[in-house]
């Protein structure tokens, strides 16, 4: 300080002093920096008072590296100010970004107290600036990352499976010593807890590291049991959070009421929470399951599920005498209409149930001989109150198939000599992983655990066993809690939940049993609970655990991993408010030719967020578990037929570091965002030698399910087939495999990659013609495949998805410029059954009248199952000038086009009005007419019962007969779709 420094009065009131100093004598100090702080009690300056002391320090604002450096490992600079660079402020850097709901990786250790708790689940807590778990990226504001990066011992689970850290506070009871019943949803976000003795139930979501109540408490009627059996609709467990707003939800809640003569009967509450609700509200009062009442008959309900799909909500009970129900109902902005039974069974035997997410597919257990058996059923959304159908067929649970070293087996009769013997103390989890797939898991004879899956495919049932457990030793007394099958990554996985005393303790076993690899693993973890445990929950993506006791709920979560040797890739999705039309798809690939084609694809969606009401800006967590082979070369493709908007798109991390990144531009297109690449992504050029006059050829193919649905070939100007092939299921000939890590069987290509190469001449005009027999191109649902096309090493066609469903015709060549080329138009107006009717164009003749056999376009009468009755189908097609086609259509009903036509015009468009061909009306199974690619051949509208003069209206007239009789005979309706 300088020496005139001075100490003046002030008017300011004085909240802190620093510790005496010897003034004015060697121990005396310049200045304050570093001198005990304390709150002042008197104001009084002629007597200060001291009080506590204070932890502030004074810091000296110009730093030094020696006498004053910068904290937290920040840089002094020259100028003597401090360069804070690693999120720490302060003149000296001194304050740190502990607490502030970001994980903030250069703090996460223990000298920080991991970063303040930043990144755990169980001790972070979001501020005004930062959300826990949520970070931005890039332009995408919000990225739900969750905590990939929990590190702290205390609060977090790393070292294997069965590792559990109890990640938040308990919840406890309203009535210490009632008996609590769980539901968790898939993504372990919300917990239903309901208290039957007190007739209540509550809905809790995860926020931050404490559960929060949504709305107010359900409360039914006194003395009915209120919430004794539970379910939950809710997204699937990838889904972690919206952009906005809460997760919408619809809950169900099984009551018993007691008939004013006879016995108790069953009743069902169904609540439902909006994204935008503010409370809660009732799909109609309280349902009565309408069953017969007997004089002292208790009917209780044991298992329920609840779903909703699109606009319809879909319900299953299953009662205590085995017989179960299924109704719906249908969502409207004023409400819902009431519940509805599509259809009962009863004489099952059954205990347990399952509903897959869609709500199209039942499962519940039964009993065929005295075996333990699984009867699946469909259910029909869309039509009337019925069954759509029942797959007749009862899966038997049999361990000797897995013994005699089969792995997979068809199963069509109701009886089997395997099974598994039921008795009392079988006990059967069921779970629908997707609508075509169930997982289901049995403690049999001997306590061994089994988990089967249940694939349908086409009607049919497939039985497959993943895996067999004998149960691993415990202590005696030991009580059965919970059984739990489900899915990570490449696992599938059984939670086992067990209970028993050890040193007048209460402990929790949780055994996680699981197959990969070929390989069988088993985990046990201890929970020391230290009271009893009433019921348990787990989420199926096995992330959450939630126990009853009786004072509390105890939730627990843990860090599932890929199996050694593989990687774990994690897509990040933040979608905007229209996700209906998003797909993507995540690969590996190799590159030939300079062009990048599908090797493998690891894992897809094909438009699987198309619910806007549940999925509209939502947080999507995708995890897939890659073989460490496969991550060299991936990408990832993903296509919105709208396009993104601005703060929506995609982050992509391969074990924790990010990898790939998309951002929503508003337009409409597909992207492919490379993860990983090496030289190895590369295969050598593989052109053969050509002779002098010709140039190479190649055609590189990536197949669906079905090899055998691509037909593909290469015209010269002349209609001679260069190269031809169909029929791939039956062999690769003289094909090259590219695919490096299938190993397929003999003449089975499906889903690999081949390369097929020739010689060809270079001064011609090549048609390329390519078609799917199915209809459905090399998409989606069976796969998703590509198909690129090479001239001397330079791209010149390429198809992928769904392109090729009709056939396509590509041409590329040094003559094809001098080509006379023309557009026509064809436009086929279906009947009531579309799938009834293929067609398909083929040039007969060149412009200069030489004979040949072109396909130009095929359509396949089973493309049709997309349309609707009496849809509408128009097409530009590029085609020779002045040639001439025939066009053949085809109907396997026999019926022809009853209130339908077909058109064709030339140019672009119907509005052109250069009519070239005209045919409607019946035709039995198949027709053929000729036109000609010229105005010359133009005609004029024809003038007929089913066409006006712009043939832009059918009228259709409908005769419906009463067989009864009636006073006019006949019904009359006239209609223009």
């Amino acid at each position: 300080l300088k020496e005139d420094f001075r100490a003046v009065g002030s008017l300011l009131r004085i909240e802190f002093t620093t510790e005496e100093i010897a003034y004015n004598t060697p121990l005396d100090t310049p200045t304050p920096v570093g001198l005990k702080w304390f709150v002042v009690r008197n104001q009084d300056m002629t007597d200060v008072e001291i009080g506590t002391l204070s932890h502030a320090t004074l810091l000296c604002t110009i730093c030094d590296n020696e006498t004053n450096p910068c904290l937290n490992d920040n840089i002094c600079q020259a100028n003597g100010r401090c360069d804070c660079f690693n999120g720490a402020t302060g003149t000296l850097c001194q304050i740190t970004p502990l607490g502030n709901g970001r994980c903030d990786l250069t703090y996460n250790k223990a000298s920080y107290g991991y970063d303040g708790g930043d990144c755990c689940t169980g001790t972070c807590q979001s501020s005004e600036i930062f959300t826990c778990g949520v970070v931005p990226i890039g332009q995408l504001e919000t990225v739900n990352i969750g905590f990939p990066n929990c590190i702290d011992p205390d609060n977090s689970c790393r070292s294997n499976l069965a590792c559990w850290a109890q990640n938040s506070a308990p919840i406890p009871l309203l009535f210490p010593g009632s008996t609590a019943h769980l539901t968790v949803t898939a993504n372990g976000l919300t917990i239903l807890v309901a208290e039957p003795d007190l007739d209540v139930v509550r809905v809790f979501d995860k926020k931050d590291s404490q559960w929060v109540q949504r709305g107010p408490v359900l409360e039914g009627v006194r003395n009915t049991q209120f919430g004794r059996v539970l379910a939950i609709s809710t997204l699937p467990g990838e889904v972690v959070g919206r952009r906005f707003g809460v997760l919408p939800l619809i809950i169900a809640v099984a009551m018993k009421r007691q008939h004013p003569v006879n016995g108790w009967y069953a009743a069902i509450r169904v609540a439902r929470w909006d994204a935008n609700s503010i409370d809660w509200s009732y799909l109609g009062d309280d349902f009565q399951i309408p069953v017969s009442v007997a004089l002292g008959k208790s009917y209780e309900v044991i298992s329920l599920h609840i779903v909703q799909a699109q606009t319809k909500v879909i319900m299953s009970v299953l009662l205590n005498d085995g017989q179960f129900f299924v109704y719906k109902s249908t969502l409207s902005e004023t409400g819902a209409t009431p519940w509805s039974e599509i259809g009962a069974e009863s004489g099952l035997n059954s205990t347990v149930s399952a509903m897959s997410r869609d709500g199209r597919r039942l499962a519940v257990d039964t009993i065929v001989n005295g075996n333990l058996a699984v009867r699946i059923f469909d259910i029909d959304l869309n039509g009337g109150n019925s069954w759509l159908g029942v797959i007749e067929r009862d899966a038997l649970v049999p361990p000797e198939i897995a013994a005699n070293g089969e792995t997979f087996s068809e199963f069509y009769t109701e009886f089997s000599q395997y099974s598994v013997p039921s008795d009392p103390t079988s006990f059967v989890a069921m779970h629908f992983v997707s609508t075509d797939l169930l997982k289901v898991v049995v403690r049999g004879e001997g306590d061994v655990i089994y988990l089967m899956q249940l694939r349908i495919i086409d009607g049919n049932v497939f039985f497959a066993f993943e895996f067999i457990f004998a149960s691993p030793e415990v202590p005696t007394h030991v009580r059965e809690k919970g059984l739990h099958p489900m899915k990570f990554g490449d696992k599938s996985m059984v939670f086992r939940v067990q209970e028993f005393e050890k040193s007048n303790e209460v402990i929790a076993v949780v055994t996680e049993m699981f197959e990969s690899d070929g390989f069988f693993g088993e985990y046990g973890g201890e929970l020391d609970l230290q009271e009893k445990v009433t019921d348990q929950a787990v989420s199926y993506n096995g992330r959450v655990l939630a126990v009853t006791t009786d004072k509390q709920v105890q939730i627990y979560g843990n860090i599932p991993t890929c199996a050694t040797n593989t990687s774990l890739y994690r897509i990040l999705i933040t979608l905007d408010e229209f996700p209906e039309d998003i797909s993507w798809s995540l690969e590996s690939f190799q590159m030939l030719y300079n062009t990048t084609f599908t090797d493998k694809i690891l894992d897809q969606c094909d438009a699987c967020y198309d619910d806007n009401d549940r999925f509209s800006r939502g947080h999507i967590v995708e995890e897939i578990c890659v073989p460490i082979e496969l991550t060299t070369c991936t990408l990832l493709r993903f296509k919105s037929e709208r396009g993104l908007s601005h703060g929506a798109g995609f982050v992509v991390l391969k074990d924790g570091e990010q990898v790939g990144i998309y951002e929503g531009t508003g337009k409409v297109e597909d992207v492919v965002v490379k993860l990983s690449q090496t030289d190895s992504c590369n295969l050598p050029d593989r052109r053969p030698e050509c002779s002098e006059g010709s140039v190479a050829f190649a055609a590189v193919v990536s197949f669906d399910q079905f090899p055998d649905d691509l037909k593909w070939s290469l015209f010269d100007t002349n209609g001679d087939v260069l190269l031809y092939f169909e029929d791939y299921i039956n062999g690769i000939g003289s094909e090259e495999l590219l695919d490096r890590f299938s190993s397929p069987l003999k003449g089975d290509i499906r889903q690999s990659t081949v390369l097929q190469q020739a010689c060809v001449p270079d001064d011609e005009c090549f048609t390329l013609t390519i078609h799917d027999g199915y209809g459905d191109g090399f998409c989606c649902v069976y796969g998703n495949g590509e198909m690129s096309v090479h001239m001397d090493g330079v791209m010149v066609s390429y198809h992928r998805g769904d392109q090729v469903s009709r056939l396509r015709r590509d041409r590329f060549g040094s003559k094809c410029q001098a080509l006379n080329l023309v557009n026509i138009t064809l436009e086929v107006q279906f009947d009531m059954i579309p799938m009834d009717t293929g067609y398909q164009i083929v040039q007969t003749t060149d412009n200069t009248g030489n004979s040949l056999y072109n396909p130009v376009h095929i359509v396949s009468d089973s493309f049709h199952l997309f349309y609707s009755p009496f849809g509408k189908s128009v097409e530009t097609i590029e085609v020779d000038r002045g040639a001439t086609f025939n066009f053949e259509i085809t109907d396997y009903a026999g019926d022809g086009l009853l209130g339908g036509h077909y058109a064709i015009y030339l140019g672009d468009g119907v509005d052109s009005g250069n009519l070239l061909l005209f045919g409607d009306g019946p035709f039995e199974f198949s027709k053929t007419e000729t036109f000609t690619a010229s105005l010359d051949a133009i005609i004029s509208y024809p003038q007929t019962e089913s066409s006006n003069a712009s043939l832009n209206t059918t009228n259709v007239t409908l005769l419906v007969s009463d067989e009864l009789g009636s006073s006019s005979g006949q019904n009359i309706f006239d209609w223009s779709p």
